[in-house]
C-alpha cells in the first residue's frame, strides 16, 4: 500500500527543482527573471555570452514578447481564447495533445 505513494513522493521532490513560470514572472513585473527562466528551459545562451548562437535566443525573445503581449491583452480585458492559443502556440498545442492523450490512455487502461 505504501508503494503507491512512492511515485507521488518522487513527483513532489521533482517539483522542487522546477523553475518558476515565465508567465507568472511577467505578471509579477519580473521580466528579467522571466527571460532567465526561458533561457534555462529553452536552452538558449543568455545575452552577453560569447558563445551566443542566435537562433535559440530569437526563440526566447519571441516567446517572451508573446507572453508580454498576452499579458497586456488580459490587462485590457481582452481574453486570449483557447482557439487562439491552439493555433499560435505550438508548445501549448503539443502539451495539450500529450496531456489529453495520457488522460485518455489512463481511462482506457
Amino acid at each position: 500500500l505504501a508503494a503507491g505513494a512512492l511515485p507521488a513522493l518522487a513527483q513532489m521532490v521533482g517539483f522542487l527543482s522546477l523553475p518558476l513560470s515565465p508567465t507568472w514572472l511577467v505578471v509579477q513585473d519580473r521580466p528579467d527573471d522571466a527571460k532567465r527562466v526561458l533561457y534555462q528551459i529553452r536552452g538558449g545562451v543568455p545575452p552577453g555570452d560569447a558563445s551566443a548562437t542566435g537562433r535559440k535566443n530569437d526563440v526566447v525573445e519571441t516567446e517572451l514578447q508573446e507572453i508580454r503581449d498576452e499579458h497586456e491583452l488580459a490587462k485590457k480585458g481582452h481574453g486570449v481564447t483557447l482557439w487562439h492559443m491552439w493555433r499560435h502556440m505550438a508548445g501549448l498545442r503539443r502539451a495539450m495533445i500529450l496531456g489529453c492523450g495520457l488522460w485518455a490512455a489512463s481511462q482506457l487502461a
